[in-house]
């Protein structure tokens, strides 16, 4: 308080000689308290990067490693589902009445949705938990992933094309690749640009002599 007093007083009362006073007699008594400040904000840094590895690597190890599989999973088994049923559908095609497919269909994209309700539930319910941004995000990747399967079927008053089947099997590749990605968000250290350390700019402002 009575450094800020003086420091004002000479600043305001010989602007001429301001800057001198201040480097050769001012900035002395700081130099300390701006070494313990850089040392405190270095060390608190170091604690928050630390907590912030600790957290990545028990995602990495607790949560991605093993739902990364049932990922896989979920997708190869999907796509097994869907090019039997289509096989399955077209075959039967001739001997179906409009509601008998109507009731074929249903039950194919029925048990589509159960496959995602049971992914949602052993893979992404657990993730809202610490990760809610990314749990939303793949639930949304997997309403897309639903539609996929109801877009093969969205003409049954023919036979489906059997080109039908690479489509929705490259739509879901592309669909997986995206969910991968989120779920994979926070086992990823990001590599932000540096800031200059606050300190140093003081320093380099103080330096500056006015114009």
């Amino acid at each position: 308080m009575i450094l800020n007093t003086i420091l004002t007083d000479i600043l305001i009362s010989n602007p001429t000689e301001k800057w001198d006073f201040f480097l050769k007699s001012i900035l002395p008594l700081l130099g300390p308290a701006l070494v313990v400040f850089t040392f405190s904000m270095n060390y608190s840094k170091d604690r928050k990067n630390k907590r912030k590895e600790a957290k990545r690597a028990w995602y990495f190890k607790a949560y991605f490693e093993p739902n990364i599989k049932k990922v896989e999973v979920f997708f190869d088994e999907s796509s097994v589902f869907m090019e039997k049923s289509i096989e399955n559908f077209n075959s039967q095609y001739i001997h179906y009445s409009l509601d008998a497919r109507v009731a074929v269909v249903a039950e194919v994209l029925g048990a589509l949705a159960s496959k995602k309700r049971r992914f949602l539930i052993e893979v992404v319910d657990m993730l809202k938990l610490a990760y809610k941004k990314e749990a939303g995000k793949i639930e949304l990747i997997l309403n897309d992933f639903e539609d996929s399967g109801t877009n093969v079927f969205d003409n049954i008053e023919q036979t489906i094309d059997p080109d039908s089947f690479y489509k929705y099997l490259s739509e879901i590749t592309e669909i997986k690749a995206r969910l991968v990605k989120t779920l994979s968000k926070p086992a990823i250290l990001k590599d932000k640009k540096k800031k200059k350390d606050s300190t140093n700019s003081v320093v380099i402002n103080l330096e500056r002599r006015p114009q």
